[in-house]
């Protein structure tokens, strides 16, 4: 089998960043599995919380842009009327759209948008872990129920009568 490219995310929420290598979060070891499923539920919370703070801050950004903007629409109207030129609404936007608060505030939703999009990526491929490390526990169980079956019938002759020894 191909061996899977080391990946590494780098996220901020406020404040904080983290740097991790996360194939260790999500490389199921069919030899180990009870530490698998141990650690299967506090990584999820973890990076579920962490989703959680990263669509606040996107959610933030989001009003942050919209709020922005308003305003930059509000002044520029406000400067064409005081005059007296007409102008569209495509001409207000086309200048809203140039004002540097306005592109500071968008690549700050853009990068909240990218963090929040990276954390609920890792939260899928957590739930596909999940029912990966399942189906290897079932498919185990099912083996081992396999072998029980077939030793058990090997010492029942087809009579179904045991025989004295």
């Amino acid at each position: 089998m191909e061996e899977i490219p080391q990946i590494t995310v780098d996220i901020t929420i406020g404040e904080e960043k983290f740097t991790r290598n996360i194939n260790e979060d999500l490389m199921a070891d069919p030899n180990n599995l009870d530490e698998c499923l141990g650690k299967q539920a506090a990584l999820y919370a973890y990076y579920s919380m962490r989703l959680q703070q990263a669509t606040a801050m996107k959610d933030q950004a989001q009003f942050e842009l919209d709020k922005t903007t308003n305003l930059a629409i509000q002044t520029a109207r406000v400067t064409f009327i005081g005059s007296n030129t007409r102008i569209t609404d495509k001409q207000v936007m086309a200048i809203v759209d140039t004002e540097p608060a306005v592109l500071l505030a968008r690549q700050e939703y853009l990068n909240a948008n990218k963090q929040r999009d990276q954390l609920y990526s890792l939260v899928r491929a957590l739930e596909h872990k999940k029912d990966a490390v399942l189906a290897i526990a079932y498919r185990r169980r099912s083996e081992i129920d396999a072998m029980m079956h077939n030793t058990v019938k090997s010492r029942v002759p087809k009579s179904g009568i045991e025989e004295d020894a």
